[in-house]
Formats: C-alpha cells, sequence, structure tokens
C-alpha cells in the first residue's frame, strides 16, 4: 500500500489518535503476552487498511475476555475505524447517501471523535449542496412538486441552511398560488362547457392540468370538450366532402382523429377523402396538361385518378370532354388556316376529322358544307369552261371561280389570257 493512499492516511490518523486510549490503558494494568500480541494484531491490521481483519480480529479478542473493558475499548475503536473506511470509500465513489450511513454508525459508537464529526458535517455539507443543485434544475424545468422534496432533502442534512429554507418557503407559496390559479381556470371551464364554449372549456382545463397535474376532473372534463370537439371536426369535414374540398375535409379528419382517437367516423372519414383528394390532384395536373395542349398526358392521368374516385365521376367526365374540346379545337384552327389559304378540300377533309369524333362542334359541319359546294361549283364551272369553244363564254364560267375561289388551279393565267385576247 503506498503511503499517501486514502486508505493508509486514515490508518496512520485514525491510529494515531484513537490508539492512544488503548496503549495508555495498556501500559497502566497487567496485560498477558497473549493480549500484547492480540492487541499488536489489530493494531497492524488497521494500520495497514485492513479494517474488516481489524474488527474480525477484535471480535475473537472481546469473545475471549468479555469482560475486559480494554479488549471492548480496542474492539469499538476498531469498528470506527472500519465505519470510517466504509464511508469513505462510499464517499469517493459519490454514493454519498451510503457514505451518509456508515458514519453515522461510526458516530453511534464514538459521538465525541473530531474525525468522525469531521465527516459527518463534511457528507452533509455535499448532500446539502447536492440536493440544492437538484432544487435549482427542478424548479427551472417548472417541476415544483420534486424542486420542494429536493429543498426539503437539502435542509435535513443542513437544518441551518438559509438557501434550503428559502427554496421549501419559496417553492411552497408557489405551488399554492398556483393551486388556487388552477380551480379558476377549472370553473373557467365547468363554466364554458355549460355554455358550449368548447375552444376556451379546453385552453381552461389544459391550464388547470399544468398548474394542477394530478386534478382527475380536470382530465376528465378535457376528454369530454375533446369528443365534442372531435364531433365538430367531423360535422365540418363533412360538409368540406360534399362540396368537394377534399383536401380541406381530410385535414378535419384528422384534427378528429387527434381529440378523440376511439372515433370511428374520424378514421373511416379520413381514408375516405384521403383517396379523393389523391383524385382531386389527378384531376387538377389533367387540366394543367391540356392547358399545355398535352392531351395524351391528360388523358393518361384522368383515366389513373378517375381509377381512385367514387364520387367524382361526373367532374372526370366533365375533364374529358375539356380534354377532347381542346383537341378539337386544335383541328378546327388547321381547318381555318387551310380555309383562308383557299385550300378548300383540304380544310373540307380536316373539318371531316373533327365530325368524326364529335358529332357537333361550332360551325364545322357548315364550313364544311360550304367548302364542299365550293369544290363542286368549282369544278362544274371549270367543266362548263372546258367544254365551251366561245371565248368569252369561257370566261364568264371562269369569273365565276374566281369569285369564290381566285386561287382554283389555273383560273388566274387561263382569265388573263382570254382577258388580253378581247
Amino acid at each position: 500500500m503506498s503511503s499517501n493512499s486514502p486508505q493508509h492516511a486514515l490508518s496512520t490518523g485514525l491510529i494515531a489518535f484513537l490508539f492512544a486510549c488503548a496503549a495508555l490503558t495498556s501500559a497502566c494494568s497487567s496485560t498477558s503476552s497473549d493480549d500484547r500480541d492480540a492487541h499488536s494484531a489489530i493494531r497492524h491490521a488497521v494500520r495497514h487498511g485492513s479494517f474488516e481483519k481489524g474488527v474480525r480480529l477484535a471480535d475473537d479478542l472481546v469473545r475471549s475476555r468479555p469482560h475486559d473493558p480494554q479488549a471492548a475499548e480496542i474492539h469499538r475503536l476498531a469498528s470506527v475505524a472500519f465505519f470510517l473506511d466504509q464511508g469513505r470509500q462510499a464517499s469517493f465513489h459519490s454514493e454519498d447517501e451510503v457514505a451518509l450511513e456508515w458514519f453515522l454508525k461510526a458516530q453511534s459508537i464514538a459521538p465525541a471523535k473530531p474525525l468522525v464529526q469531521t465527516w459527518l458535517a463534511k457528507t452533509r455539507q455535499k448532500l446539502e449542496t447536492l440536493w440544492l443543485a437538484k432544487g435549482h434544475e427542478s424548479f427551472a424545468n417548472d417541476d415544483l412538486e420534486s424542486a420542494l422534496l429536493a429543498y426539503r432533502e437539502a435542509r435535513r442534512h443542513d437544518p441551518a441552511s438559509e438557501q434550503a429554507q428559502q427554496g421549501v418557503e419559496h417553492v411552497t407559496m408557489l405551488i399554492e398560488y398556483r393551486q388556487e390559479l388552477g380551480n379558476e381556470y377549472y370553473s373557467d371551464g365547468v363554466r364554458s362547457l355549460a355554455e358550449y364554449w368548447l375552444e376556451r372549456a379546453r385552453r381552461s382545463f389544459a391550464v388547470t392540468s399544468k398548474y394542477q397535474p394530478n386534478n382527475i376532473r380536470a382530465l376528465k372534463r378535457t376528454g369530454e370538450v375533446d369528443v365534442q370537439l372531435a364531433d365538430q371536426r367531423i360535422a365540418v369535414a363533412t360538409n368540406l366532402e360534399a362540396e368537394g374540398f377534399f383536401h380541406g375535409a381530410h385535414n378535419e379528419f384528422r384534427l378528429a382523429g387527434l381529440l378523440d382517437p376511439s372515433n370511428p367516423m374520424a378514421a373511416a372519414g379520413g381514408e375516405r377523402v384521403a383517396q379523393e383528394a389523391r383524385a382531386s390532384e389527378f384531376l387538377y395536373e389533367a387540366t394543367m396538361q391540356t392547358y399545355r395542349k398535352k392531351y395524351a398526358e391528360a388523358t393518361r392521368l384522368l383515366d389513373e385518378g378517375e381509377s381512385m374516385t367514387s364520387v367524382q365521376h361526373e367532374a372526370f367526365s366533365t375533364a374529358r370532354e375539356a380534354v377532347l374540346q381542346a383537341r378539337m379545337q386544335g383541328v378546327y384552327d388547321r381547318a381555318l388556316v387551310l380555309e383562308h389559304d383557299q385550300l378548300y378540300a383540304e380544310a373540307a377533309a380536316v373539318y371531316g376529322e373533327i365530325l368524326e369524333q364529335v358529332e357537333y362542334f361550332l360551325d364545322v359541319r357548315a364550313r364544311q358544307a360550304t367548302l364542299d359546294g365550293y369544290v363542286q361549283m368549282a369544278a362544274g364551272y371549270y367543266a362548263k369552261a372546258e367544254a365551251e369553244s366561245d371565248s368569252a363564254q369561257q370566261l364568264e364560267h371562269l369569273r365565276a371561280i374566281s369569285g369564290f375561289w381566285p386561287d382554283y388551279l389555273d383560273i388566274k393565267a387561263r382569265i388573263a389570257t382570254l382577258e388580253g385576247s378581247d
């Protein structure tokens, strides 16, 4: 054992002080050789840190000499050394409550020994400091009950501690104040619930539970309010669902489920509108693709989205019609360009493409009929001009075509030739 170890410091200090009495007693009375050997073995064990061994040897000595006061004294001092050593070891390992128990045992058999009193005072001071720190931490975390227990423990270890006493008084006053405040909020919650001011009632009961965590009636009332609030949310969600606002309905069903997890309507409604909300997203994206003239992608989105819905089939049908109308509008515009370019036969054919897909679209039928008429009339007049031998008659037929189709075949050149020959 090193000369500067805690055990060595304890044994040398303790033995130098405690065994002085035993040495004096031994010197003043007749002592046998066996007794001197036993005393020496006990002192040697304690001096070298073998405190438990010293106590066992002292037990043996007392049993062999039950009526010897010197043996009893040596046993008492060896026990003190053992108790102090156990307490010191517990203290070094921060087991301060255990250490205090050992030092109190030492005090019970050696109340007047300064070394015992020193260790008791140090341990109690350490425990008071630790419990004060716990009290401050609990108070900072708004855990008043734990703070009060900690301050009381600190005061128990040091009844003269001003900090501990102030902590007990301050926390006790604050707990009493919060108790009164909690009662006021609880009363307000009951009144609000009776008047069906549910949100206000819920806030009041929540504050009550904050100030009075063990108020069972406040917790029960909060549950009652939550059930009624959940019913309100479900009513709102049902209306939103009926109006087609599925995302809003889904959020209301979700909030209802948080308020009352046991409500079957909240869970079922949430699942139902979640599916419809997803379908509506496909519907919206299909509309965007229609605006971008990506009709194939819009149709794909409508097919996928409609497979999810149970109530939006009419909306999907309208969207499909919008895709068709937009696509036909594109074909119609192409036909108009051909018509304005006097490509009547080509334009009539494109108008025919529209009518193959829809029965009616704007003035397609009228325009196609007009253009077909132009084609037939132009062909008829042209055939007559070809059959005529009289140049004046030829010119008349060709000018008739020019009136509605100036670029028809080669009529411009033929008209110019006939007019030049006049």
